[in-house]
């Protein structure tokens, strides 16, 4: 299934004080019960990153508009490849890495 690295930043949009802790809660409860997330963390001066699998594209945006703190955030979304896959796929073509 594929994998893709989301990073959560805080959108233009917040709530006040007592909705922004509400929109935390339910955020990470959205996260404890979300079996496509792999894994997640937060940042320090907010927003965090998580790893989730998602058959398509399609499927992932329906994830992330599920979360109920969606409103409140950017996205930006890179698809992950297996590293031993890509290292191979790289090796086989002889191609230069983009790095």
């Amino acid at each position: 299934m594929p994998r893709y690295l989301v990073h959560a930043g805080l959108g233009p949009i917040q709530p006040p004080a007592e909705a922004a802790a509400e929109a935390a809660r339910a955020a990470q409860e959205w996260v404890r019960n979300e079996d496509r997330v792999e894994l997640a963390y937060t940042y320090p001066e907010g927003g965090g990153c998580a790893i989730i699998n998602a058959d398509s594209p399609e499927q992932l945006q329906a994830l992330l508009i599920s979360n109920p703190a969606s409103g409140y955030l950017r996205y930006r979304v890179q698809p992950m490849v297996d590293f031993d896959e890509g290292m191979e796929q790289i090796a086989r073509r002889g191609a230069r890495p983009p790095w």
